[in-house]
């Protein structure tokens, strides 16, 4: 055999056919060739795999003319061969490769917005695709978020592909967004997909939780929370949890019957001693929630009087004395001298995890700065003693946003977190020199 050559509406074929159109085969024997008795086996294979191929001789039809044809029903490569058999059963094979071509390309996806944006913003996608095919082409819009934790489409919505080259989304809900588009060739059945990533914000943001109770908090006394939120709070609804020693007994909002639409919410009294926590649920309108929490309130516990007791056995080589509880995650700020210490301030705090634990012992203040970190951000540090640091909770790097603010907990990496304009206000007053005490 010499060639296997290809053609389509009378025109050779060297590396394409558009799709829809009758592909010619025929054998070319080298001159001189005695063809007499010989049969042919002409069959196709679909990609790179034999998944999906036929020939004269699966059905048991080979011919004795060297030309055959067929129409390729697929976009794709195709695999051609031919099997030249001589009587005597001896077996010669040529192939050839064609890219049979869709008629359409696909020219992009259009956002008419940057991301971020935020939710119930209208968020248009455009898709571009041009050809002399292009009209069988029919679409399915896709979007996914967060890893698939949601996800709708149109044929998911209205059980069909459509003909429109663009559709609005209006995302309710925050999160990292993935848009499809998927390419439905009606007269292939082959469908092709594209993707854009886009991110969508909540308008608002839950900072924190500010706890106000006095000190030592003793049966009988009271809490007053409120949910710190920025951004667009109209239409928040609240609701306040507490919890006493890992939830032995709880209250809340809900539980009592609705959400609340202040953001403020009193604990008063407390009628029983123990470690508490307390907690906010946000709740937007569209049922987005944003919770977090502050832990460790020590009610009817001598942590204030004996951190005080303890404190005057100490003296400081400034005015100032700096004591931690990293049991009970709670720093005291004296003013005065050995033996005569007052107490000044006394803060919530969190600690050193347990397999990151603060170091104990007496330690000096030393270096401060403004900020530090990398993938988040602390602000307004002040060192005592190697890399163990006063600053404040963690927030996105090089933001405001709270990233981790969590307070009475052991669960920093050995500093001391507390709120940032505490953190600030040691910066701001107690100088360097000043003796820092850590201790179980």
């Amino acid at each position: 055999m010499s060639a296997l050559q290809l053609s389509s509406e009378g025109d050779a074929l060297t590396t394409s056919v558009p799709w829809g159109q009758e592909i010619d085969v025929r054998l070319v024997l080298e001159p001189g060739s005695d063809n007499a008795g010989l049969r042919y086996n002409f069959g196709w294979r679909f990609g790179d795999t034999w998944d999906e191929w036929d020939s004269l001789a699966l059905h048991g039809a080979e011919q004795a003319d060297a030309t055959w044809s067929f129409r390729p029903t697929k976009v794709g490569r195709y695999y051609v061969f031919a099997d030249a058999i001589a009587p005597d059963g001896r077996k010669e094979t040529l192939d050839a490769t064609i890219e049979v071509d869709k008629g359409w390309s696909f020219d992009g996806l259009a956002l008419d917005k940057t991301s971020p944006q935020y939710v119930d913003t209208d968020l248009t996608l455009s898709v571009q695709v041009s050809g002399v095919r292009s009209k069988a082409v029919v679409f399915n819009y896709v979007w996914q978020r967060d890893n698939w934790a949601d996800w709708s489409s149109t044929v998911k919505e209205t059980g069909e592909h459509v003909t429109e080259r663009s559709h609005t989304y209006t995302f309710t809900h925050s999160g990292d967004y993935t848009l499809y588009v998927d390419c439905h060739d009606q007269e292939t059945g082959q469908t092709w997909t594209y993707e854009q990533d886009f991110r969508v914000n909540k308008t608002w943001n839950l900072e924190r939780l500010d706890l106000s109770y006095e000190t030592p908090l003793y049966i009988g006394g009271g809490v007053y929370g409120t949910a710190v939120v920025s951004g667009d709070t109209a239409g928040l609804k609240y609701n306040f949890v507490w919890e006493r020693d890992g939830w032995a007994d709880w209250n809340s909002n809900l539980r009592a019957g609705s959400y609340t639409s202040s953001s403020t919410m009193s604990w008063v009294p407390i009628a029983v001693s123990g470690t508490y926590s307390f907690a906010v649920d946000v709740v937007d309108a569209h049922g987005e929630q944003q919770t977090v929490s502050v832990g460790g309130v020590v009610v009817g516990s001598p942590v204030r009087d004996r951190m005080t007791s303890m404190a005057q056995g100490y003296a400081s080589n400034t005015s100032w004395l700096i004591m931690i509880d990293t049991t009970n995650n709670y720093l005291g700020i004296y003013r005065g001298g050995r033996g005569a210490w007052n107490l000044d301030r006394f803060w919530i705090c969190s600690t050193g995890a347990p397999a990151t634990p603060t170091v104990l012992g007496e330690y000096t203040v030393k270096a401060k700065g403004y900020s530090f970190g990398h993938g988040y951000t602390c602000y307004y540090y002040t060192q005592f003693y190697g890399d163990y640091l006063i600053h404040s909770v963690k927030y996105y790097q090089g933001t405001f946003n709270v990233l981790d603010g969590r307070m009475g907990m052991n669960i920093s990496e050995g500093c001391i977190r507390l709120p940032i304009d505490q953190a600030k206000w040691i910066w701001d007053n107690v100088p360097t020199g000043t003796k820092v005490v850590t201790y179980r």
